[in-house]
């Protein structure tokens, strides 16, 4: 449906009805939530139209998945199974189990990043800084910057898989 059309499905509905919609915004795609708030601000239905917005921002919606994927990262390691930790970040950012598996397969990636390029930035300057010592000369600080860089991307890539293991 098209915003115009869903505008007027929620113009031929009654209060009653449209706060019942605002109650569970989780079964709402995220193009209607304004429209259903904004026929409930006409109907002067205040209460419910601000509530929309209180869950929302208690929901935390946000455009980037990098807070939704630390999120579940850290669900993941709190719980006792992936399917608990999957059901709390479900109910609480309204997304469903489609778009939870894209994010398991994010989060795979992720982590696969993090472990190349942490390794990277752990080997390539302390090899350089080891061969510079070897020959007498001091390297400077900026391969200690880039090995230390590297070992947190190293164990953000491991806290990551570690926590898609967790059954």
């Amino acid at each position: 449906m098209n915003p115009q059309e869903i505008a007027e499905a929620y113009r031929q509905r009654t209060v009653p009805e449209l706060e019942a919609l605002a109650k569970d915004l989780a079964r709402l795609t995220p193009e209607s939530i304004p429209l259903l708030q904004a026929e409930l601000l006409r109907r002067e239905a205040w209460e419910p139209a601000m509530e929309i917005t209180r869950t929302l921002a208690q929901r935390k919606f946000i455009s980037d998945d990098s807070g939704l994927i630390e999120a579940y990262v850290t669900l993941l390691h709190q719980t006792q199974s992936s399917d608990e930790a999957a059901n709390h970040i479900q109910s609480q950012f309204g997304i469903e189990a489609a778009y939870l598996e894209l994010l398991r397969k994010k989060i795979r990636v992720e982590a696969r990043d993090h472990l190349i390029l942490g390794t990277s930035l752990f080997i390539i300057p302390t090899s350089v800084t080891f061969f510079l010592l070897m020959q007498g000369l001091f390297g400077g600080i900026l391969p200690l910057v880039l090995s230390v860089f590297g070992m947190v991307r190293i164990y953000k890539g491991a806290r990551q898989f570690r926590a898609l293991r967790i059954r």
